[in-house]
């Protein structure tokens, strides 16, 4: 769900300078365009946030942070 007025969310994001990365569960299609377009003006991902997210994620692995150990890390936590 997204409370808050898109543009406002994409502003924020450009202003980051930084690759944004979301991790997006359940199936609200509103918060899916808004967050793929979150992710595509920072050069980041939007993904859905389900079993497998770990092979879906290792496209992203040239980055300078352990992306896949962060997403393991995550899924534990919601076990």
């Amino acid at each position: 769900m997204v409370e808050e007025p898109a543009h406002s969310l994409y502003d924020a994001a450009a202003r980051l300078g930084v690759p944004v990365f979301i991790f997006q569960e359940g199936p609200d299609v509103l918060a899916a365009q808004v967050f793929g377009e979150m992710a595509r003006l920072t050069k980041g991902a939007h993904l859905k946030f389900a079993a497998g997210s770990t092979r879906g994620i290792r496209r992203f692995g040239d980055w300078d942070f352990p992306l896949e150990e962060m997403l393991t890390s995550l899924q534990a936590r919601w076990r």
